[in-house]
Order: structure tokens, then sequence, then C-alpha cells
């Protein structure tokens, strides 16, 4: 644990860790700035009768890109404990710990704001019920995944100050 702690404290005093608590404020934009956009939410897009059917017949499956980021992010978040563990260049350590915490944790939002597209999708053939509902779920998943972003930005900058 005093090497954990030693290294948050050596690592705070770099610029390359302040370089990615920018980045990840720039990636926390992005969900925001798409919830705030989205074209479902705001009633623009209107779904056709057979763009609405098919997402009803295809049932959603997560697929191979979310298989394929959890395993990165946690082979990222092994790779990077194990550089800090080695203290083999700590500071590309915490980068690659933070960009594997980053993947793990928003891949199953993103994953569940796809499935709320595909549910608003196919709710456009129901009733006004039915549309509003999916157009919660659709918000909650914007919302879950702009929170996740934040969680993790505010959760870098703590790690980096507090040592």
């Amino acid at each position: 644990m005093k090497m954990l702690v030693s290294t948050l404290g050596m690592i705070g005093n770099e610029w390359l860790a302040w370089a990615a608590v920018g980045l990840l404020a720039a990636l926390s934009a992005v969900p925001l700035y798409r919830f705030l956009h989205c074209p479902i939410l705001a009633g623009t897009r209107k779904f056709t009768a057979e763009e609405a059917q098919d997402e009803i017949d295809s049932p959603f499956i997560a697929g191979p890109r979310f298989a394929l980021g959890m395993l990165f992010g946690i082979g990222a978040i092994i790779a990077g404990l194990s550089l800090i563990a080695g203290d083999i260049v700590p500071v590309y350590g915490f980068l690659i710990v933070v960009a594997g915490v980053f993947v793990v944790q928003t891949e199953p939002a993103r994953l569940r704001l796809r499935e709320g597209q595909a549910r608003a999708a196919a709710a456009s053939l129901g009733g006004p019920e039915q549309q509003a509902e999916a157009a919660d779920r659709l918000r909650y998943s914007h919302l879950f995944l702009i929170t996740s972003h934040l969680a993790i930005l505010v959760a870098v900058v703590a790690a980096l100050l507090a040592f």
C-alpha cells in the first residue's frame, strides 16, 4: 500500500498524468453533447415502419465489440498494475490502468445506450406509452454514461491531488 501511495504522489507531479486528465475531460464532454443533441429524445428522428420492424425481429446481442472492449480493459488494468508493482515506468502503468478502468466502466453503459436506441426504434410502432417508456430508458442510459465518465474523471483527479 505504501508503494501505491508513493507512486500516486510521484505521478501527481507528472505533466503526462494531467494531460490524461484533460483527455478524460474531453472524453466526458462527448456523451454530454450526444445526450443534449440526441435526435431520438428531441423527437426529430422518426423511424420508418421497416426500421422498427427490423429492430423487433432482430434480437439485441452484445457482439464482439463488447467482449473485446472488456477483455482489453481487464488486460490493461492487469498490465498497468504490473508496471506499477514492478516500478517499471509507473506513470505509464497508471495511465494504462486508468484507460483499462475507463473501458471496463463505460463499455456496459455504451451497450445499454445502443440497446436503448434499438428499443426506441422498436417502440415507434407501439403507442405513446411504449414510446415514452423507451425514451425514458434511453434518457437514463445517456445519463448513466455521462455519470460514469464524470465519476472516473473525479476519481482520477482526486487520486492525483490526494497524494
